[in-house]
This record gives C-alpha cells, structure tokens and sequence, in this order.
C-alpha cells in the first residue's frame, strides 16, 4: 500500500542530547525529488520529558534512578495533502525553536510508516553541528551509523576567563563525557574582527588526561588563548569535536568589561524546577540582553546548585535505628552525587546558553553543600564529610581545577589583566581531595579589579573569614594601585535586616504581625532554617564585629587610593541597593542580586518596610559610619521582592567616549506578566522590566530612573 494517505506516522528516535529543549516547539518537512511539504508543527504529548529530545540526564540523578540506556523516542500523528508523494520522500527536515535553545541533538533515526504497515526509514545526521545555521536533514537510510566518531557530552562547554598573556586573552572551558571517553580530539578556533576579516585560527591539544573522574564520567577542560588588540574588539567561535560551536566576545585593552551579576540560580530539588515552568525564564532574558548588547564576564555569587537534596537523601540512607549516621564509604558516594548534580543543573538549556557563550567566574556558598553550613552550633562527622565532597566539586567545576595552577599565586604587584590566589595553595595541596581552601582570589580586567572572597569554607559559628583570611584580603587591597573600579564579591550581603529582630518581636508578641498586616500562616511556614540564616548575616551579635573590620578596611581603601568600591552580594532572594558612608564624605555602594531562579519569601517586602535595617556606628578614624538600605521602588519599597539579575555597564564620557571611572548598574527584573499571545496564536516571551541606577548616585533623593517594561 503506497504511502498516500492523509494521515502517517512518525517516529524519531534520539540517540544522544547535550541539552534538552523544555517545552520547545519542533516542525518537519518532507523533501521529496521535486516537491516539498509544508513546515508542519509537531505535538508532542505528556509534556516535555516525553519528548523525543529527552536523554536520561534530563532526570534528575539525584532523585530518580534511570536506564542508562533509556532512549528519547515519541511518535507523531501528521495529516498531509492526498496528492504529496509521501512515499517518493528523500529526506525530512527537522526544525527546531531556537528561542528555547535546542542544542547538541543527535538523531538517531527517523520512521515514517502509514496504516497499512508501509515504513521508510531516514537517518539520522552524522553530527551536533548546524543547528544555528539551518534545519537538520534526515537522508533515505543505507548504512548504520558508525559509532564511536563522536563524543558523547552530557555537559558543556562552561566557559571561563583565566587572564592574559602578554597581549594574548586567556579561556577555558568545561565539558563532561560519560563512559570509556580515553581521550578527546582538540578543539578549534577561529577569531574575527567585528568586520568579519579573520585575525586568528588555531586548535588546542589533544585532552589525554581528564582533570576529574566520577563513576563513569569524566570532566576535561580546554585551554586556549587568542589575540586581543589595543582598540578594537574581536570575535572567537570555537567548535567541539562534536561540531558544535559558539561565539563569545573579546574585548580589546582599551574595552571597560560589561558585566553580569547573579546567585541563587535554582530551586532546592528537580520537582519544583518541573512544576514551576518558568523557573529559568530570568536565564532567558540574559541570553536576549547578551544577544543585543554582548557581556564579557559573567560573575556568579553563590548557590549556583542547590545540592540539599544530596544532603537530605544520604543522611535518610545511612541513618541507623539509634539515629547515628553510618559514614563508611560516605565522602566517595556524596563525591559522586554532587558530581551528577552539577551536571545536571547546568544542563538545563537556558542555563546552557549563557554558561558557554560568556566567560565565567563564581564563588560557593552554603547551598553548594547544604543549607546554612558553618552556621550550625555543632558540625558531625556525617556533614564534615559532606562539606569535604562538595568541596572537591567546587574546586573542579567552579573553579575549573585551577587551583593546580602554580602561576596563578598571588605576587606583591597584582597585573592588569590577570587571576590570582589571596591565599594560593601549598604544592602538596594543589589536589582537590586535600585542598582546603580558603578559595578568596583576585580578577583584574583593565583598570577594574574584582576581589571574590570566599565566606563559606572557614565559617564557623563565631565567624565568617579566619583571622589570617582577613588579613591576606587587607593586604590584598594595599596591593592594588591605579585601578578605577573595584568590585567586592561576598555570598551574603553586609547589610539586609536584622533577622533577630524579627524573630524576637514575633516571638514576643504575635499581635504586632497586624501592623505590618503580615499573614501569620506565612510566618507560622517560616523554615526551621531560620536560626541558621540568623547567625549567618553579617548582623549576627557573632558576626558584627567582622562586619565592621570588613568595612573598615573599604573605606581605608577608598581614603588612600580614591578608587571607588562597590560590594555585590547575594543569597537573600531580593534585590537591594545599600550604602555605606562615613563623615568624611567616603561612599561605597552595596548591590545585592538575587536571585536568578529561586523565589523570595512571599511575605518579605512587607517585613522589610518594618525591619529593613539602618546602623550607626563608630570606626577608628573615621567616626560615625551609616549602614543602610535606599529604597528602590516609588512605594518606598527597599527590596526586589522578585527573581532579577544585574547588568553592570560602563559609564563613557559623553564627548571623549573614555570611560567615567562610574558604572551604570541595570536591575533586569522578572515581569509580571511572563507570557502573551502573539500573532497567530504564538505565546512569546515578554521583555523583562528594568530599574537603572548609576553607582555613587546614592546622595540625590531618589537616584532610580523609573521601572519602564521595554516591549
């Protein structure tokens, strides 16, 4: 019976996926000698992990046991004209919905059968590569897919920035294989001018040694470097051995960074990211905004996983009937969870995109190994252990392993365009497995300087920063002359409220909840964690005096250099703009973002108002020093009380096009109404809202430009 019927069936089978494509539209078309079909849209039913885009990494590794070799395959049901010669077809065209980032898709094959049983069989492509370029194509078939020619990636590439060499710009960039991957071939360049006219080409080495193995998986990274001109900004695209390729941006010398700013990229387990939809749609909108207006870094603060669901299920596991916890053989098993776990978070598509397309830097905090770690009254040998693995997986995926990196020790002078350690490691602790950090460095980019400290490996009850800690970070600040900018990265911010507060007026007096018109149910759903949250902020009765020796040590910064500081922080789910000044006229601005997925308490905004904190106190030298939040919205609110992320651009000279020594800082803010139909029944994504702010602003009345919704 030919295949002319209206109605036929087709099945694609994928063999392996770098990334998934959630709720992503796919269309095919049907190529014959002579004619071609209409693009025809594919409904997948059972929503997106039906689809045949899924791979088994889009299950969550830590939650859910799968087959290793479970394949994505869905049938469709098409109508097509009576007259098209279905049955003469040569190829089928795959199309897929970009705005979702459908990437590293290879097809294994593809059927196409009528009712009465007819099939025709397609293959499917030999390679990643082309899915930015146009559709796939899927060939009549006539022979087997080789096998073993391609590697297969279950994560990246993550990129990141390691300085510069004399006039060459440094990268390097994640990837992740599973099963018997010995080796993998070198991956490619090439570099351009923004004209097009090529400056550059050239590969890396053949990867023979993985920085880290877990199980059945291996972590590689690729190092390279290409030029960087005086003036004028380049492009580099670098492909995979997979084919797949992307497209980041160099700037020149004279290039002052634009920067991205966020943390708390997650929910704590895989069922809340299914239920909420939209959970990464903040990811979303920074891919637009980097594909109108390119970034150069991207700065993570904290939380970049949720690795609680790894805590909470080894300790329900290994828990014995007298409630002790069995630690035989724990710090190898929790190694192997937090491993999966980071691949499986920066998998997820809209993460994928920015991850691999603009360098990188980050810096733990608690939620990388469990909630409030450090700031519980006592620490286990169950959560030492676990605090020991998590390390290991930050030191090899957010740091990139290059704590190995002898040359990237911190010297007396600290270059303009480099990476160094505060405190480097000893050559006997260079492997991650006895590291013990602390992880603090220092990023140079021009005459902007980024000192990331690190608050969580020797955070204690009693304090955040060991005594040496602080010291090498004061000597640090005495190192850096000539910079314009410097920007200070700490997990969570210096000033937010005083949660003690709170704690005690609800404690004291429930009734008092009706003046800040409070629902008491929401309090009554406060986590348990709150006491760890307590005496983890800097206005913690333990913390305070650290918190002013860190301020302090800013403003004595600021007095003898001029340059101007600005502290960006994260962790407490909303937006802030605080300040810090002292009498003499220093300011130094304090920015916090947060978050990009996770959500903020939903009573939060109205107990700010209440309890948003403002400190006087006194520093040697300087006198009276202010400590507060300035309101960010036209309600006096001083909180995003919604997921954001911050956009860090240069202020220019208007006449000279120089660089101010000032940068405009963008709060790019989730909108309200997230979804709408377009034409023809499309739902689109709507633009995001945005609050502008240029840092140092902080003495006129109310230096916010007004919340506009950009269509």
């Amino acid at each position: 019976m030919p295949l002319i019927a209206k109605r036929v069936y087709l099945t694609i089978t994928t063999v392996h996926s770098v990334y998934s494509a959630r709720n992503a539209e796919i269309y095919v078309k049907f190529v014959t000698d002579t004619e071609e079909s209409d693009i025809i849209r594919l409904r997948y039913l059972g929503g997106w992990h039906n689809s045949p885009l899924l791979r088994r990494w889009e299950i969550d590794p830590v939650e859910t046991s799968s087959d290793k070799n479970m394949e994505g395959r869905q049938s469709f049901t098409i109508k097509l004209p009576r007259k098209f010669p279905v049955a003469q077809t040569q190829k089928i065209e795959i199309h897929v919905d970009h705005s979702r980032f459908v990437d590293g898709w290879l097809i294994g094959e593809v059927t196409l059968r009528d009712n009465g049983g007819t099939e025709l069989r397609f293959n499917g492509p030999s390679s990643y590569g082309g899915y930015h370029e146009g559709p796939l194509t899927c060939a009549m078939k006539n022979q087997g897919r080789v096998k073993g020619q391609i590697p297969y990636f279950v994560m990246g590439p993550i990129l990141g920035y390691r300085g510069t060499q004399g006039s060459n710009y440094q990268l390097c960039c994640l990837v992740a294989t599973e099963d018997q991957q010995d080796e993998l071939r070198p991956m490619k360049y090439k570099v351009k001018n923004t004209k097009g006219v090529e400056k550059a080409k050239g590969e890396t080495a053949v990867l023979t040694s993985p920085i880290f193995v877990s199980r059945n998986y291996k972590l590689w990274r690729y190092d390279w470097e290409v030029p960087r001109h005086p003036s004028e900004d380049y492009v580099c695209r670098y492909t995979l051995p997979d084919n797949r390729s992307f497209l980041c941006h160099i700037p020149s010398f004279n290039t002052y960074p634009r920067i991205l700013f966020g943390s708390c990229s997650g929910l704590i387990t895989q069922r809340q990211i299914r239920k909420e939809r939209n959970s990464n749609i903040m990811w979303v909108h920074m891919r637009q905004e980097h594909a109108e207006n390119p970034f150069h870094l991207l700065i993570l603060g904290g939380d970049q996983v949720y690795a609680d669901p790894v805590f909470e299920k080894l300790k329900e596991e290994r828990k014995r009937d007298n409630d002790d916890i069995d630690t035989t053989g724990l710090r190898e098993e929790a190694r192997a969870k937090y491993f999966e776990l980071y691949i499986s978070r920066w998998r997820q598509p809209e993460q994928a995109f920015v991850l691999s397309r603009v360098p990188s830097f980050m810096m733990w905090d608690d939620h990388e190994i469990f909630d409030g770690w450090g700031s519980h009254p006592e620490v286990t040998p169950f959560m030492k252990e676990m605090y020991n693995a998590a390390r290991e997986n930050f030191i090899i995926f957010q740091l990139r392993g290059l704590r190995k990196e002898p040359t990237m020790a911190m010297g007396k002078n600290i270059g303009r365009h480099s990476v160094q350690w505060i405190h480097p490691p000893m050559d006997g602790e260079r492997d991650p497995r006895i590291d013990p950090g602390p992880f603090s460095y220092v990023v140079t980019f021009g005459e902007v300087c980024f000192v990331i400290l690190d608050n969580r490996s020797e955070r204690t009850i009693n304090q955040i920063m060991s005594m040496q800690s602080i010291q090498e970070f004061v000597s640090t600040l005495d190192a850096l002359r000539g910079f314009k900018h410097l920007f200070v990265v700490v997990g969570v911010p210096p000033i937010f409220m005083n949660l003690t507060s709170v704690l005690g007026i609800i404690s004291k007096s429930p009734i008092r909840l009706l003046r800040v018109r409070i629902d008491v149910a929401a309090f009554l759903s406060w986590p348990k964690s709150a006491e760890d949250d307590i005496r983890d902020h800097w206005s913690s009765e333990k913390h305070v005096s650290e918190r002013n020796a860190f301020c302090k040590s800013l403003l004595d910064f600021c007095n003898k250099t001029g340059t101007r500081v600005t502290v960006l922080s994260g962790d407490v789910h909303v937006g802030t703009w605080g300040r810090l000044e002292s009498n003499t006229g220093l300011n130094i601005d304090l920015v916090t973002s947060s978050a990009i997925v996770n959500k903020p308490a939903p009573f939060i905004k109205l107990v700010l108002r209440r309890f948003a904190e403002c400190e006087v106190f006194s520093l040697p030298e300087f006198g009276q020093v202010t400590l507060q939040l300035d309101k960010v919205d036209d309600d006096d609110g001083t909180v995003i009380a919604c997921q954001n992320f911050l956009e860090l651009a240069p202020e220019l000279v208007r006449n000279t096009g120089e660089y101010s020594g000032r940068y405009r800082a963008v709060f790019v803010i989730k909108p309200r109404k997230i979804l709408e139909e377009g034409r023809c029944g499309r739902i689109i994504v709507r633009r995001p809202e945005k609050l502008t702010r240029l840092i140092g602003d902080s003495t006129i009345k109310n230096p916010w430009s007004k919340i506009v919704n950009s269509q």
